[in-house]
């Protein structure tokens, strides 16, 4: 787990520092699942892109040649997936 320094963590050398939290750009081919599971192994999740400059950090380091697995979250508060197709509706983006 990476310790906090100065209001801003201290990250591994092979992971980024941006906004309070380590991001790691894995290359290693997986399904969804996989990846989401390895990184829950190693005390992590899969990035959220919750704002632009999220996206701008990410846009900056990711290679465009790659396919990158990213978060998923619900757009609406209290909403979950699973509830939303239990219910036969379509997911809001």
């Amino acid at each position: 787990m990476a310790a906090e320094q100065g209001g801003g963590p201290l990250c591994p050398e092979y992971q980024k520092s941006f906004d309070a939290s380590c991001y790691e750009f894995v290359s290693l081919q997986r399904s969804f699942l996989s990846a989401q599971g390895w990184c829950e192994r190693g005390g992590g999740h899969l990035a959220f892109i919750l704002n632009d400059e999220i996206q701008q950090f990410l846009q900056r380091h990711l290679k465009p040649e790659q396919d990158w697995w990213l978060g998923l979250a619900p757009a609406r508060q209290n909403l979950t997936l699973e509830l939303t197709v239990a219910e036969g509706r379509t997911p809001v983006p």
